[in-house]
């Protein structure tokens, strides 16, 4: 059984979980933590007497400290979600490292800065640490199955990824960046454009992947959350829409009315097969676990999230010159 704990007791650690019956789907790293057979959640900690108070009604008496050194020194956990801002990610992360946790489940952005994220890589490998950086999406059928499509030219070469993304590149466009790389493969790029002067936190920008694509992306600050990526291929248009909720297919066919002519029309059974949003969380959690059992490296750490920070920290800094 692997002894695990919390730093930060916010949405994404326990909240979205609160009020949901235990035989839902996770929503939160507590709540998955508390699903898996392999896992025991023994703490958490935050600075905020609040969230301390919510997460021991919510956990039923699980132990909880004000700091994450307290926490650290008494309970010695193996696995420890970092949940805390992002600003506060590396310190957490290497106070862990350095107190001898030896895995992490790590929110995204990984880091701040690409310089923290290169110090955290070269620390947690020093230390021989499993590290899992929390792009779900990676674990959704409907992004692997993407990813299948393109990576195998399916319906011939992809050449062109749009996105639309809703609020904030660094909150939530940042998903997409990730799966930029996630599904093409791409392990470098080139930035063509990015947009000035408008909105600096969701700045329109086309860039190059080193696989060939071209890519257009729009970001907007909306009451809601758009996620939205198309894949415009040879013989079709394969686009998952709503962060994962929705996948639809078009493919190419010869107009009955001119002939030579081709149109794109929604094909049954759908590539996609059956969209499922569910069990994301419970997806990621088991990797992980796996991963530090079998010291593999989980489908999502700390090695492929380097271009998406790079990317984003490129674009962010070109929107506010």
């Amino acid at each position: 059984m692997m002894r695990a704990a919390l730093i930060g007791l916010g949405n994404i650690a326990w909240k979205y979980d609160q009020g949901r019956p235990p035989t839902d789907f996770a929503l939160s790293q507590g709540g998955a933590m508390r699903r898996h057979p392999e896992v025991q959640l023994v703490g958490g900690c935050s600075p905020e007497r609040a969230d301390r108070e919510g997460f021991s009604d919510w956990s039923q008496g699980v132990p909880v400290f004000e700091t994450p050194k307290a926490m650290l020194d008494q309970l010695q956990p193996e696995m420890v979600g970092i949940c805390s801002p992002t600003h506060d990610h590396f310190d957490h992360a290497r106070l862990c490292l350095e107190a001898g946790v030896r895995v992490l489940w790590l929110e995204k952005p990984p880091t701040e800065t690409l310089d923290e994220l290169q110090a955290l890589i070269t620390l947690a490998d020093k230390k021989n640490a499993t590290v899992c950086v929390n792009y779900f999406r990676r674990y959704l059928p409907s992004y692997q199955r993407l990813k299948q499509l393109i990576q195998t030219q399916e319906y011939g070469t992809c050449h062109l990824l749009r996105l639309l993304y809703s609020p904030g590149l660094a909150r939530n466009g940042v998903h997409f960046l990730d799966q930029l790389f996630y599904v093409t493969g791409a392990t470098a790029y080139a930035i063509d454009w990015v947009e000035r002067g408008r909105d600096s936190e969701n700045p329109a920008f086309t860039l190059r992947l080193s696989t060939g694509q071209r890519v257009q992306a729009f970001g907007a600050q909306l009451c809601y959350h758009s996620n939205d990526i198309d894949a415009v291929c040879d013989r079709g248009v394969f686009s998952i829409h709503h962060g994962g909720k929705q996948a639809t297919a078009e493919i190419a066919q010869e107009n009955s009315l001119f002939p030579g002519f081709y149109d794109l029309t929604p094909v049954t059974p759908s590539p996609f097969g059956e969209v499922s949003f569910e069990r994301y969380m419970d997806r990621v959690l088991e990797d992980l676990v796996a991963s530090a059992n079998e010291g593999s490296l989980p489908q999502s750490n700390l090695h492929s999230a380097y271009c998406t920070q790079a990317l984003m920290e490129d674009i962010l800094a070109k929107a506010k010159t």
